[in-house]
């Protein structure tokens, strides 16, 4: 998947425009999935673009996931096919005011790409200002472990997220000419 693939797909009217399954700006969209794959990447960075991400680990308790979705206020748990995440689904079957959408990977012509189903009818895709977000906005929140007392909240701002790849991108030496491969 090049770049101009993902940007196109996480564009206006692209595959990943989260507008289609109803995401209104602001709105937390709590995801599932492992990290190092190129579907892991690809959510990352389609839901951060747009809005809010609240990755947690496919393992999480119900008790967990149930707690982060209230403590995030979520509006959208978005589950991707072929990676099991019981937890999560169960919370977010049982916390009122919470979609449940589906993905679909696209397969190996299409490293990472996905195809989004809206749980319910999202209501005109052109209803809602394209999801934008400037490096002012939070683009992701993380939980703490909670070893001292409840797991805390941690919002992390799009500047923040952007300077940290620059940094990465530094101290790693990659350049615009490089192919990574993950």
């Amino acid at each position: 998947t090049t770049y101009g693939e993902m940007l196109a797909f996480i564009s206006e009217g692209g595959g990943g425009d989260l507008r289609q399954i109803g995401v209104k700006p602001g709105d937390v969209v709590v995801y599932s999935i492992s990290g190092g794959s190129a579907l892991g990447a690809a959510a990352f960075i389609t839901i951060t673009a747009q809005t809010i991400a609240a990755p947690l680990d496919p393992n999480v308790t119900e008790v967990d996931a149930s707690g982060a979705l209230e403590q995030f206020g979520a509006k959208h748990v978005l589950l991707f096919d072929g990676i099991e995440s019981p937890g999560l689904e169960a919370a977010a079957k049982s916390t009122a005011g919470v979609a449940i959408h589906r993905a679909t990977p696209l397969g190996p012509d299409a490293p990472g790409l996905f195809k989004l189903t809206a749980a319910a009818d999202g209501g005109s895709i052109n209803e809602v200002p394209p999801l934008v977000s400037s490096e002012r906005d939070v683009g992701l929140l993380l939980r703490t472990s909670g070893t001292t007392s409840k797991p805390k909240g941690v919002p992390i701002r799009q500047g923040q997220l952007g300077r940290n790849g620059l940094l990465l991108s530094g101290t790693i030496e990659t350049f615009e000419d490089d192919c990574c491969l993950n």
